[in-house]
């Protein structure tokens, strides 16, 4: 995987980073994040679904960068995952951008250079772990050394959901929705954004992604409520209108129908910490 940019100003701010170790039965619902995550897999493996990628099978040497925002969602298999998973925000000149790199799959990377990356990511966790001093110091450049690593690392198969892999009426109607899914979004509105007509959108869009943009957009809002309930105390009519739903009913009985839990209990029994597992959100984020 390669990058035009040299570089110059960027900069990583580690939130939190941990190793974990996933039964079989472990699953990730659908979910996205405000911030990026970072995996790199040791051991064992998993399907993992990633922004509007088909589910893809994941084992060891792997590694999986996931912008702000994107949705995800995995499934563990046998043998058991062992894997690493980082938190973190990028910076360009001092402003936070989510846009640097898109959602990817590096699948197989090459042996060379994988140690090192294992163990940069590792020096990331014990160092947030040990709390020592200039600890998170050392964090973010041993973080900033493990991404650099992976970014220019040889793998088996790269696999992006960046918008040029999709028709531009796709892409323009995904970047659409998620700049814009507070808003009132109809099949047509995506539609006069790629210049194509909502039948063609339809089509289109289900052969690229399998869903309908509808389903999409409905499941991209689904994400940002289940992050808003799982870090925040809002009211639910308050989630459900940041989400982009048009009232709190309407969403309860969406949510409900999907999640098989109301709004309220999955607040409930949400897991907020990073020991819950990996894709958790980190308690510790500013």
């Amino acid at each position: 995987m390669g990058t035009d940019d040299d570089g110059a100003g960027l900069s990583l701010t580690v939130h939190a980073a941990a190793l974990f170790h996933c039964a079989s039965s472990w699953r990730l619902p659908p979910r996205s994040m405000p911030h990026y995550q970072l995996w790199v897999v040791t051991a064992g493996s998993m399907k993992f679904r990633l922004g509007s990628l088909a589910a893809t099978e994941v084992g060891p040497r792997s590694a999986i960068l996931i912008p702000p925002k994107v949705a995800q969602q995995a499934e563990y298999g046998a043998p058991p995952l062992r894997t690493y998973v980082a938190h973190f925000m990028a910076y360009d000149r001092g402003e936070p951008r989510a846009d640097l790199w898109p959602p990817t799959l590096l699948i197989g990377c090459a042996a060379k250079g994988w140690d090192r990356i294992v163990a940069d990511v590792q020096d990331t966790a014990d160092e947030l772990e040990q709390r020592r001093p200039g600890g998170r110091i050392i964090a973010n450049a041993s973080m900033a050394g493990a991404l650099g690593r992976l970014l220019r690392s040889d793998a088996k198969s790269v696999i992006t959901d960046a918008g040029e892999t999709l028709p531009p009426a796709v892409a323009a109607a995904i970047d659409h929705i998620r700049q814009n899914y507070e808003q009132d979004l109809t099949t047509r509105d995506l539609a006069e954004v790629g210049h194509v007509s909502p039948e063609h959108l339809r089509r289109m869009f289900r052969r690229a992604t399998g869903q309908p943009p509808s389903r999409f957009l409905q499941r991209y809002r689904l994400g940002i409520a289940r992050q808003l309930l799982r870090d925040t105390e809002l009211p639910i009519a308050t989630v459900a209108r940041r989400a982009g739903f048009p009232d709190a009913f309407y969403f309860s009985r969406v949510f409900t129908a999907t999640e098989g839990t109301a709004p309220s209990r999955y607040r409930a029994i949400a897991q907020d910490d990073l020991t819950a597992g990996p894709g958790a959100s980190p308690t510790n984020l500013r």
